[in-house]
């Protein structure tokens, strides 16, 4: 599976413009972390139930919507076929107003039984190319048929580091392992990913989003535990949810004592 369609030109111009914030956002979570950076890696951990498909949907719509003349985005779905994706996302929206959001399914390319991934690599790689894909979104990287022994895992984290185009941000959305209890003691890291620790490894920024819940509330926190090239004032962030729209509406900074509060008072086992 080797597509190189990077260059050093490509690697100079992205380094170059790390300082640039390409992408507007209403959120703090990106502004904090120069937003979402050319050629770096944004990863993205939680558990199962922990608000992925949600910030998910927060992420793309507030991508598509605050920036009108920023190309095309890849929405790269690992789980889902197409029809009932968008089946779910765009209820309460009308699709035909969001014609750049590029939606490619693995559970779709590979219905015929012909297909491989050989061929899909190519197939993405020349939709990015074709297409004017200037962000990528992957969700999520652990469900991924490329996903597979430890070896594989590792292989696929550096193709997403190296084989697609540099000045373009990479989101990617991951499943924690089954050593990560959401109701036990331990705060999540990225140590918790499941598989390889490859991804953490290469990723410029690393999230963990954990939902607190605190007798009958329930809280969803980012916290932000690695980041390259860029000093911050907090790496933690409360995620207020629209139950009518389905996403996250806004965030707010928070220091360590707000975080270490709720993380001392949620529900644990």
């Amino acid at each position: 599976m080797s597509l190189n369609v990077s260059s050093y030109q490509d690697i100079y111009n992205s380094k170059k413009s790390l300082a640039d914030i390409i992408w507007k956002t209403r959120f703090n979570f990106p502004k904090e972390f120069n937003g979402w950076r050319p050629g770096m890696i944004h990863t993205f951990l939680s558990h199962t139930g922990g608000g992925k498909s949600t910030l998910a949907k927060t992420i793309i719509l507030d991508a598509h919507d605050e920036n009108p003349d920023n190309g095309n985005i890849l929405i790269w779905l690992t789980e889902e076929y197409k029809n009932i994706w968008e089946g779910h996302f765009f209820k309460g929206l009308e699709p035909e107003k969001y014609p750049r959001l590029k939606i490619f399914s693995e559970r779709d390319f590979f219905l015929d039984g012909i297909n491989k991934k050989s061929d899909m690599l190519r197939y993405i790689i020349g939709k990015i190319r074709s297409e004017n894909i200037n962000l990528i979104i992957i969700d999520n990287i652990t469900t991924s048929i490329f996903y597979g022994d430890l070896d594989e895992q590792r292989e696929f984290a550096q193709i997403i580091a190296t084989q697609f185009p540099r000045n373009i941000p990479k989101i990617v959305f991951a499943h924690t392992n089954s050593s990560y209890k959401p109701y036990g003691r331990e705060m999540m890291d990225e140590m918790h990913i499941h598989g390889s620790k490859e991804l953490p490894k290469i990723s410029e920024v690393f999230y963990c989003l954990t939902i607190f819940n605190n007798k009958e509330d329930r809280f969803a926190f980012l916290r932000c535990t690695k980041n390259r090239f860029h000093e911050t004032k907090t790496n933690f962030f409360f995620l207020d949810y629209c139950k009518e729209e389905k996403k996250y509406r806004m965030d707010a900074p928070r220091d360590f004592e707000g975080f270490k509060s709720a993380f001392k008072s949620r529900n644990t086992l």
